[in-house]
């Protein structure tokens, strides 16, 4: 009887066991790797689980739309931004070239003409006229998508180098919030201790 119930328990919990596989780098679980797993979204099947490293290696290079979502079942990740220790600071590695430069102080210069002329307009120095047409040059050469992208890139790398961010785990049914550490996905104990009393029916142990 003892025996029986050790090895029903012993079956049930390694039936229990969740199968995990990376949808980017296709490993399989591994019990003695020390790796961060992610479910950042409501997909299902073998696009469940992302190893944390492969997903925001990922992240960096993605296009800007689907770093927000998921482009499969649409959800919005959760994120949050987690301040490095100081020892982890470190210089952005921006990589800009002397046309980077010079696009950049050209933006820089081409706006601040414009929040100058936006000024002399509220005050009656410039006309609502000459003032729309700057506006039209400022966002057709100046304030495009491809500028914004561009930018954006930028201040998150500055970001990164003293920031980490974190994308948290999806909670079924609660779209509103998400934790961290969700323990309901995590695997079950492997180490089982299980004790019968000698002499003691372990079905009406009270």
């Amino acid at each position: 009887m003892v025996v029986d119930l050790l090895s029903l328990a012993l079956t049930s919990v390694s039936g229990s066991d969740i199968s995990r596989v990376c949808k980017i780098c296709y490993d399989e679980d591994q019990p003695d790797a020390r790796i961060r797993w992610l479910h950042p979204c409501r997909c299902s099947g073998t696009l469940y689980w992302v190893h944390e490293n492969c997903f925001g290696s990922w992240m960096r290079q993605a296009p800007l739309g689907q770093q927000f979502q998921c482009q499969i079942c649409k959800y919005a990740y959760k994120k949050v931004w987690v301040l490095k220790s100081f020892s982890d600071w470190c210089w952005p590695s921006l990589n800009l070239t002397r046309w980077d430069c010079v696009e950049i102080m050209l933006d820089v210069f081409s706006t601040y003409k414009f929040i100058k002329g936006f000024v002399m307009m509220l005050e009656g120095k410039r006309t609502v006229f000459w003032q729309c047409l700057h506006l039209l040059f400022w966002r057709g050469f100046v304030a495009t998508n491809r500028r914004l992208s561009y930018y954006y890139s930028l201040n998150r790398q500055i970001f990164m180098s003293i920031f980490d961010v974190r994308t948290k785990n999806y909670i079924p049914g609660n779209d509103n919030d998400a934790e961290e550490e969700v323990e309901k996905y995590e695997q079950p104990d492997r180490n089982i201790d299980v004790r019968f009393e000698i002499g003691v029916d372990p079905i009406n142990v009270e």
